[in-house]
């Protein structure tokens, strides 16, 4: 096992300490899983496919002049949370009743260390080299279920291509919300 991958996965592996959290993975800028630590129920196509919606959400979610700081997704029993870093996306899967505190805590603690791991030792670092599941990229993953799904680019600008009036609107301008005509910033 490559040193940066063992030492990624035992950076993850800290979040297990905060209590009922499922697992991590890290999603870089081109919307590749490039480090996990997740029970074997998620596999490496499933994250690999989810890693470029997460990417775009996060993405769509800053605002113009501010970054993300950190995002949950609530769903039934579990929470998703999304916090991103220089160059990364760790996303943290945990149950509802979860600490709050302490899962920012150890979030931030964490995405700055993989962000760092990554800065320090990724320039010659390839997705073969991780030599774990979570290496697979979403390519592959198109290529091997024959699905025709979407590849983006390693563009942010991709899916604002693709999606009518993603631009962003024009100041005093007039929108949509909930079927009603609302005044723009």
């Amino acid at each position: 096992m490559n040193p940066l991958s063992s030492t990624l996965a035992s950076t993850l592996a800290t979040l297990r300490d905060v209590d009922g959290v499922v697992g991590s993975f890290v999603v870089d800028d081109q919307a590749n899983v490039v480090a996990a630590d997740l029970p074997a129920f998620f596999d490496a196509a499933a994250l690999a496919l989810a890693a470029p919606r997460l990417r775009r959400l996060s993405e769509a979610l800053a605002l113009k002049d501010e970054a993300l700081q950190q995002c949950t997704l609530r769903f039934a029993s579990h929470r998703l949370w999304l916090q991103p870093g220089a160059g990364v996306l760790l996303c943290v899967l945990a149950p509802i009743h979860c600490n709050l505190a302490a899962l920012r805590m150890g979030a931030t603690l964490v995405c700055r260390r993989v962000a760092d791991a990554l800065k320090d030792g990724s320039a010659s670092m390839s997705a073969s080299a991780l030599g774990s599941s979570a290496a697979l990229r979403r390519e592959d993953v198109a290529a091997q279920s024959g699905s025709g799904l979407p590849t983006p680019s390693a563009s942010s600008s991709w899916w604002r291509s693709r999606v009518p009036g993603a631009s962003a609107p024009k100041s005093g301008a007039r929108r949509q919300f909930r079927g009603r005509t609302v005044d723009g910033e």
